[in-house]
């Protein structure tokens, strides 16, 4: 609403509306920020105690404020290169706790889909858990990263049995992943939002007593409620 420059001999006061107002204060490259509120027909002194200095690049961005908490329910597209599951639909719920410049991602799903045989029918649950790092631009945020997690495979024969014998019924394995991750989020009004997912890397899996690892690529969608 108003830029007023400091170091005058006097302090220097604004004629505000009532309601909740964001200070911010820009002294020798650094900043310090604070919330006021003003009733209808009061004045108010802000005093040097009350402003807790923030990274320069947060208290002086222009758009929305994210609270400390998040939940989001998803719902994503994986491929990877596993030869028994290549794609697979999946739910997923994640929680956000927000910090001044970085993010902690934790995400569990559960999806699956048909094997690259079409004998066998393919879940799969997994965990991951991200460190990123924040960047508020005008109306929406970007984050970036690094995540590390865990899926479990199961494979179940859904088909005859005579047309490949050999094969067991029933297969499960588990794979360690590691991923880039960038997730734009995008406000909807009021504590909702809607976040934009991307995840590429590898995963780690086990088959036929060997180590291999594979690509894997993900896709989200996700709608939730800051806190």
């Amino acid at each position: 609403m108003a830029e007023v420059a400091g170091g005058g001999r006097r302090p220097a006061s604004l004629a505000v509306r009532a309601g909740s107002y964001r200070v911010t204060r820009r002294r020798d490259g650094r900043a310090a920020v604070a919330t006021v509120g003003l009733a209808v027909g009061t004045t108010r002194s802000l005093e040097e105690g009350e402003l807790r200095e923030q990274p320069t690049e947060l208290a002086m961005a222009k758009g929305v404020r994210r609270k400390r908490h998040a939940v989001f329910l998803d719902g994503a597209f994986v491929y990877a290169q596993t030869g028994a599951i290549p794609t697979a639909l999946e739910a997923g719920l994640s929680y956000s706790y927000v910090l001044p410049r970085w993010q902690l991602l934790g995400r569990v799903a559960y999806g699956g889909g048909e094997s690259s045989y079409e004998e066998y029918q393919v879940t799969r649950t997994s965990a991951q858990a991200a460190l990123l790092r924040r960047l508020p631009l005008a109306t929406i945020e970007l984050a970036a990263g690094l995540e590390g997690g865990v899926a479990h495979f199961e494979q179940t024969r859904q088909g005859r049995e005579d047309l490949l014998p050999r094969v067991p019924d029933h297969l499960q394995g588990t794979a360690a992943s590691a991923h880039a991750v960038l997730v734009v989020d995008i406000p909807l009004g009021g504590p909702m939002s809607l976040a934009l997912g991307w995840r590429g890397g590898a995963i780690l899996l086990r088959g036929n007593d060997a180590l291999r690892v594979r690509a894997e690529l993900l896709t989200n969608i996700a709608v939730g409620a800051h806190f």
